[in-house]
This record gives C-alpha cells, structure tokens and sequence, in this order.
C-alpha cells in the first residue's frame, strides 16, 4: 500500500488547515502513510450546507457519494455502518438528547471511521460530545468522547455562556489539564479540527471562532487563560494553495519558497530555542537540568556573577562539556545554504549555544551574545577568548577537554532562597547595570557596560566585609591580555543591557525584508517577539512560521509550516532550489 502512495506521502502523511488568516500546514506520521482528513464540526444546517471546506473534501474523497447521515442516536447496527463508511454526517439540534448519543456508541464509531481515512461531519448540539469533555444542560463538565483531544467543544448561544464554557476550562486547568482548550462555535460558522497526536489544529469555517486555551501552571501570572478569535483564512493564501489536500504540502512549501526568493535576498531568520532542541541542547527546566542544581538568578545575574564570579563559571565548564558534544543539526545547515544562495540576508537569534556560527551561517545577531567564549571585562580591552581557553587557564580541564580534580565540586541540590545575601542585592536597582541611557553619544553600548560592572563591584566590596565574601568577589579567571579584567561569559546576564549596535542592526534589517522567518521561538521574549510585525508594518513582509506548534507569534504569520525545524527547512531549502 505505502508503495502505491506518491513519494511525499510515503515518507510522512500530510494532514492541513487554517488559522487565524494563516495556512497552517501539519505533518504527522498517520498509519500506513495516510493523510487524515479533518473532522468537521458545524452550528447548523445552513453552516454545513454552505461549507466550500466541506464540498471540496467531500468531492475529492468520496466523488459521485453522498454521505451516511444520521440524524437520531445509532442502533448498533448503524454505528457500524459509521465505522465502515467513507463520509458521515451526524445532525442533532436537540440538547436533551445528548447523552443519548454519548451511550450510542456514535463516539467510538466516528473514531474508527476517522481513522480509517473516513471523512467526518458533525452538525449542531451533538458536536460538544466529540471533545474531551463537554457542558451539559446544566452547564456542568462531563466527560466526551475525546475525538478532539484536549478541547471543550461549545455552541455559541450568547456571551454569558461563553463565560460559562471558559470557567469550566479553568477550573480543568485547575485540576491538572494544562493543555485544555476551549472552542466556540458561532451561529452559521463552522470550524475544522486536524488531531495531530495530543494537539488539535482548528480552521475556521464561515465565521469566526473563539478560542479559550489554559495557559501552563509555569507561564501563568496571574491569568489561566488566553482568550483569542480565530478568523476565516486569507483568501489570497488559499487561492494560492488551492482546495484540494493531496499536493497541499508540496503547494505550501513551494509558496514559502517564492515568497523567499521574490524578497530578493533581504530575508531575515529569527530564531530560538526549537532550532537548538534538535541538536541535544537541553532545556535547563527540565527534570534534571540545570536548575535544580543551581539557582538560576546566582549564575545568570551581572550581581551573581559580580559576588562569585567561580561559582558562574563552574555552571558554565558545566554547559560546556554538555554543549560541545551537540553540533549543528539540519536546520541549522539549511539556513546556511539558504545564505550562500543568496537568499536570506542573515539570522537573528536568541540562543548562545554558537550552533549558527559552527554550521557557517556567516550573519549571525546573537541577541544573548554567545556562551561559547570569554571577554575581559575591562573597558579598554574587551579581549574574546573561547571557553576551552578560560577552562585550561583555571586547570578545570585536560588537554583532552575532560573535567579535573581542580574544578569545583557540582552542588548535590538547589539552594533555597533567602532573605537577604545576593536576593537583597536583586531586588536593590541602585546599582542595576540594566539601566542603559538611550544616549549614545557619550559613550558606546561596548565601554558602558564594563563601566558599570566595575563600580558594581566596587559598591559590593564596599558592602562585604567576611574574608571569604572578599576572596570570591576577587577570583575568577583574568583576562591574558591585560592582565587586569576578569573574564565574563559573553552571554547576556540578567540585570545587562542587550548589545546596542547588534539590536539596531537586527532591527534595521527587519523593517527592510520582504519575507520574514520565525524558527523554534515561542514568541515571549522582546525584541525578538517584535521584529515580526515590525517586517509585516515597516516592509510588507511575508512572514512565514516554521513550528510544531502553535505559538504567540503565529498571529504574526501570513503561513506556518507545521514540523520540526530540522524536518521543515532542509526541503523548503529544497523548494528554493526548484
């Protein structure tokens, strides 16, 4: 059967929709290499009966059929015919008899067709039981059929409602279910669901869709929930992919494609941490990482650093030896090749782990500077030197690169906060090296900031009076050159300014693209999350995601190409060739 399948199709299925006036393109791993269709789910007759989404997927794949529609519960005999139909419509505008249907067997049937490659519609009240859970007459949570994984699944009646619908996502938010979601389905609108895995795409149909998502525990301040509209797809962006599924993978990468090429080579590339991810660098959140053995505002903070400069860089030889077994993965190299064709301009990214530089990308704006090297901190030198240099300085590693005796011990467990010590001298901005003057004329970005490190640690010995306070504050590797600076990590600690002259140049390449690429960022962090929208408004760019998820830049994107970046970029690349 895989055999028979196109050459695209037999490597990975493709399954695709709309979101928030972007194509959104998902790539998953379906059984035996078939494209899943999506589930659709309408408010009402007149919805479904007008739906071109509909019509199109019907006619491709099931032409000169007409579907098996249910319009009362099913006998066992007719749930089935359900599983073993190529299309099926369910229409119920009756609320009261939803548990009816739950006790059917509709929900296990819809499943089986669905993923048999059956074609899938649900229209009016019945739609709610396809989701995990849904409200029932007396607006209470019971559980669905989780067809739509994840997902509450309501029919709009009126705002009150609505409200009704996202308490009841926070409060299974509250009760552990992070990744709930929340869909509202206008009168006369419609909405189509891809189910990927655990995630769930939504296109709207007709009308504008509400959605409710629960924001993780670890992101949320003060707020559980996010609240956003999800429009009806840019036509122009549909007109160019066309209605049909089969080649919409390939019609969407070739799009990404010209708009990269018609940029004339002004494209610009932001990148995160989803391009490093794919090449090992792991996350210091994660169980095991990092943080738990050290706390992240004494090794990552200017004052950290400043108090015990040893102690940040044992986190850093730690780093290291984890870091230097990673080396550049495929999407790093397919943005290379895309610079040396001319193509993209240069690639602005948030991450430190030098992984641009090593693939041979050769403009790089490291926003976060880069933890794979020294620089003295005395103003008038400012001498870089690589990190293995730094290490065989201290005697904390071998000529073969392997951790020694002489490098201090790891901490067996995270130190609790305190009152007082280093969390006194964080919540003090006296002395905070972050506050940086826009004016640049006394001064540049590059001598300000070892200035006021300098009279930082000058303000701390001043402060410390203990012998073994004194004795840290005055270690740390120095600088071969001078003879004077220490030696800093050259990423960007909290409490310093970001490099001035690598912002402005990110910047101004931003507002002169004519496309625009997002890679393996989330979008939470500024200026990075801006540039974006600053291409959209300053040049017209055409802004082009590349995620396995969506993500708060996605609003930003005229098109998301749904995968991996190590899965997605190598054949865009390959696009761009063609």
């Amino acid at each position: 059967f895989r055999s028979s399948l196109p050459p695209a199709f037999a490597s990975s299925a493709s399954n695709y929709l709309l979101c928030s006036s972007l194509m959104v393109v998902v790539v998953s791993p379906a059984p035996l290499g078939v494209a899943l269709p999506p589930i659709f789910c309408f408010a009402d007759d007149e919805a479904w009966k007008a739906s071109e989404e509909w019509s199109c997927c019907l006619a491709e794949r099931c032409p000169g059929q007409e579907p098996l529609v249910l319009e009362e519960p099913p006998s066992s005999q007719q749930a089935e015919q359900v599983r073993e139909a190529r299309s099926a419509v369910v229409r119920s505008g009756s609320p009261r008899k939803l548990a009816l249907w739950r006790e059917s067997g509709l929900g296990a049937a819809l499943a089986a067709c669905h993923a048999a490659g059956g074609l899938v519609a649900v229209v009016g009240q019945v739609a709610a039981l396809l989701g995990a859970w849904f409200l029932d007459d007396d607006k209470t949570v019971q559980k669905g059929q989780d067809i739509i994984q994840q997902a509450v699944i309501h029919l709009w009646e009126d705002e009150k409602q609505w409200k009704v619908c996202q308490t009841a996502v926070a409060s299974l938010h509250g009760t552990g279910h992070e990744k709930v979601k929340a869909y509202g389905i206008y009168p006369r609108g419609g909405v189509a669901f891809y189910p990927s895995g655990e995630e769930t795409r939504a296109e709207a149909i007709g009308k504008t869709l509400a959605e409710a998502r629960s924001i993780p525990k670890t992101a949320a301040i003060g707020k559980v929930l996010k609240v956003r509209k999800i429009t009806v797809p840019d036509p122009s962006v549909v007109a160019d992919l066309g209605n049909r599924c089969e080649g919409r993978w390939e019609a969407a990468l070739d799009l990404a494609a010209q708009w990269l090429l018609d940029a004339k080579g002004t494209s610009v590339v932001s990148t995160g941490a989803g391009i490093s991810a794919e090449s090992g660098i792991p996350t210091y959140r994660d169980p095991g990482g990092l943080w738990e053995l050290y706390d992240q505002m004494e090794v990552s903070h200017i004052k950290g650093f400043a108090r015990d400069p040893l102690k940040c860089w044992r986190f850093e030889l730690e780093l290291h030896q984890i870091m230097k077994h990673c080396g550049p993965n495929a999407a790093h190299l397919a943005l290379r090749e895309l610079e040396a064709a001319g193509v993209l301009k240069a690639v602005v990214t948030q991450n430190v782990d030098g992984l641009h530089h090593a693939a041979g990308s050769k403009e790089v704006l490291e926003l976060h500077g880069s933890e794979t090297r020294g620089i003295c901190m005395k103003a008038s030198c400012r001498k870089v030197v690589p990190y293995t240099d730094v290490f065989e300085s201290l005697g904390w590693v071998d000529s073969s690169g392997s951790t020694t005796a002489l490098a201090p011990a790891l901490p067996t467990k995270k130190v609790k906060h305190t009152r007082g010590g280093i969390y006194a001298e964080l919540t003090d901005s006296s002395s905070s090296s972050s506050d940086e003057s826009s004016d640049s004329s006394t001064a540049s970005a590059a001598s300000r900031g070892p200035v006021k490190f300098n009279a930082l640690v000058q303000k701390l010995a001043a402060k410390i009076h203990d012998p073994a306070g004194k004795a840290k504050l005055a270690a740390g590797p120095r600088c071969q050159v001078c003879r004077e600076g220490v030696l800093k990590p050259d990423g960007v600690y909290f409490g310093e300014p970001l490099p001035r002259q690598t912002i402005k140049r990110a910047i101004s390449l931003s507002s002169s693209a004519k496309a625009f690429m997002i890679v393996g960022t989330s979008g939470q962090v500024a200026p990075a999350c801006r540039l974006p929208m600053l291409a959209k408004t300053k040049g017209a760019a055409k802004v082009i995601e590349v995620s396995p998820r969506e993500t708060d830049m996605s609003a930003d994107a005229d098109l998301l190409l749904m995968g991996t970046a190590a899965t997605v970029l190598p054949v865009l690349a390959e696009a761009v060739k063609r």
